[in-house]
């Protein structure tokens, strides 16, 4: 999904859906198109935020005795919030 071109992805969902009987709005398919396109490459950011915390971060948190759901809240996601916010606000202006 992120490695095609979203002018093809679009065409795909508006012109080759009602082939097999699936039929919208050309709206909607460009909602859809967009969506499914800029998904795929705010997961990428999200998983590359996520992967760039030192794994010593986790480590020292679970000795504390920190969950996993509390380690991620209150240790690893706002790291990587600040590691991804520059190209998650790129994204969404080209989205824009």
């Amino acid at each position: 999904m992120a490695g095609t071109p979203l002018l093809i992805q679009l065409y795909i969902l508006y012109y080759g859906l009602p082939n097999i009987g699936i039929t919208m709005s050309a709206f909607a398919a460009a909602i859809l198109g967009l969506g499914m396109n800029y998904a795929a490459y705010e997961a990428e950011v999200y998983r590359a935020g996520i992967q760039a915390i030192p794994k010593g971060q986790t480590e020292a948190a679970f000795s504390l005795g920190m969950s996993g759901r509390l380690t991620f809240e209150k240790i690893i996601f706002p790291q990587a919030l600040r590691i991804t916010l520059p190209p998650i606000t790129n994204d969404f202006i080209s989205l824009f």
